[in-house]
């Protein structure tokens, strides 16, 4: 009896490990297909940041969120940018086809009183969300990021990065 008990602890013990396992697995993956960075010091404004992503794996919905990290040399309080999405199709029917799409956004930095909106202590990170995109398995897609301020070089700003998430 003691025998068939412990070999039924065991077991239980064994499901109950895997099942953790397996729910923190699920939580460590957010659907982010995506996500990198390109580092900036100063940004010119004929500097482009481009990210080329890979072919998408499933057909869905993808959000798209540009990250940028600041510093506390940033001398204003918002930053325009102009963001070209192009979608290369790698279906046969629309065999070379490629589709671009440009929004230009108003990133809001910081508050009225100059303290910054993002994360962070000495470095602030700022996440914007850009309208979805349809992606079919195999269509990959660059995305392409430019400043649209008056001044020529922006300093301040670290990085700016992409994030690519599957709904």
């Amino acid at each position: 009896m003691t025998a068939r008990r412990t070999a039924r602890t065991k077991a239980a013990a064994a499901i109950a490990l895997t099942a953790t396992l397996a729910a923190g697995l699920a939580a460590c993956t957010d659907g982010t297909v995506y996500d990198s960075y390109k580092p900036l010091g100063e940004w010119e404004r004929a500097d482009t940041a481009s990210f080329r992503i890979p072919p998408a794996g499933a057909t869905g919905t993808y959000a798209t969120d540009v990250n940028i990290r600041t510093n506390g040399n940033y001398p204003f309080m918002a930053l325009t940018i102009i963001v070209d999405r192009t979608v290369m199709a790698t279906d046969t029917a629309l065999a070379d086809a490629a589709t671009t799409r440009s929004d230009t956004i108003d990133c809001r930095l910081a508050d009225e009183k100059g303290s910054s909106t993002g994360s962070g202590l000495s470095n602030f990170q700022h996440t914007f969300r850009l309208p979805d995109t349809e992606l079919r398995r195999g269509d990959s897609m660059v995305v392409s990021i430019r400043h649209n301020m008056m001044r020529e070089t922006l300093p301040g700003i670290e990085d700016v990065g992409i994030r690519l998430t599957r709904k």
